[in-house]
């Protein structure tokens, strides 16, 4: 799993970096039994779309929240700027745990670095718990002639830089794991990048080759016969689909997540408080359900462990991002 992957300097950077934040001050007294946190309610930034995929997680998370802190959690979503907009808001915030944040890997780590925004990224931000991990899956129209990875391979390198993959945004996590795809299989493909949740279609009419997507908008099509999965960087339970990892295509060296953090310099008695609640968030019935339904893969990790993925994800972006050359 990525996670073992973080190496040791890495979570001594992590622990050393949440020690530190423990040091700065912040606008509340530390949590205790004089102190309890918390009190009031609390602001869940979401700095997606309402009514997207990260915001309908963010929700059922915020729900068990509730229920398990007594507290109210309000979700407010701050788009834009390829999340930026509102992670900045977030690291702006009081770092007293009553400001937390629904974010995503690749805007945290990968945006964050392409775009002008004052948004300076990990560094200014507390992780506080991964909830799930992204998995998505290469498909394509039954009359393609691929049906297999192995098919895959050997369409792309019959066609060298002409093999079309649809794509969502360039610097997305599909399009990451489709660089490391290409290394690991001596292939060179030519990306065709789409509005998110756009690429589906094109696949199904035969506009492109194969597309990469996460699953939940394509599950419905492959079960009425108008798509097929070709291969998966990885996969719920519920589905059966072939790996590419299996097929000896290593693409582990990036994976997508989806957690809560807060801004940097909270109280680390706070951010465990959080991080427990999260954790029984998502072993709840509610989220396993939604997660069951909407294909993700659920994954908790809590603050101290999260802090070395958070800190290896974005050591790995700095190095594919100059790899792919992304800031040209």
């Amino acid at each position: 799993m990525f996670r073992a992957k973080a190496t040791a300097p890495l979570a001594l950077l992590a622990v050393l970096s949440l020690a530190a934040c423990s040091a700065t001050p912040s606008t509340g007294e530390s949590a205790s039994p004089e102190n309890p946190f918390p009190e009031s309610p609390i602001t869940l930034i979401v700095p997606f779309p309402a009514g997207s995929g990260p915001d309908a997680s963010a929700r059922v998370i915020a729900l068990e929240l509730e229920s398990d802190l007594g507290v109210s959690v309000i979700v407010e979503n701050i788009e834009g700027g390829s999340s930026t907009i509102g992670q900045f808001e977030l690291a702006s915030a009081a770092p007293d745990g009553y400001t937390i944040g629904y974010v995503a890997a690749t805007g945290i780590s990968v945006q964050s670095r392409l775009i002008d925004t004052p948004f300076q990224g990990l560094e200014s931000l507390t992780p506080i718990a991964e909830t799930s991990t992204t998995a998505n899956v290469m498909f394509t129209s039954p009359n393609s002639g691929i049906e297999t990875i192995a098919d895959f391979v050997k369409a792309a390198k019959a066609s060298p830089g002409k093999f079309t993959v649809g794509l969502g945004n360039r610097a997305s996590g599909q399009d990451l794991q489709l660089a490391l795809l290409e290394q690991a299989a001596g292939i060179d493909v030519k990306p065709v990048y789409f509005d998110a949740g756009q690429m589906v279609l094109p696949a199904v009419n035969g506009t492109v080759d194969v597309s990469v997507a996460q699953f939940g908008p394509v599950v419905q099509y492959v079960d009425k016969g108008d798509l097929i999965y070709v291969g998966a960087f990885d996969a719920p339970d519920s589905l059966d689909v072939a790996l590419f990892a299996d097929e000896g295509y290593d693409t582990d060296r990036w994976n997508g997540w989806e957690g809560l953090f807060g801004p940097a310099g909270m109280d680390p008695a706070v951010v465990a408080i959080l991080s427990d609640a999260v954790g029984r968030a998502v072993e709840s019935k509610s989220y396993q359900d939604y997660i069951t339904k909407t294909f993700g893969i659920p994954s908790f990790v809590g603050w101290d462990e999260f802090a070395d993925v958070a800190a290896q994800t974005d050591a790995d972006s700095i190095a594919l991002i100059d790899e792919m050359d992304l800031k040209k």
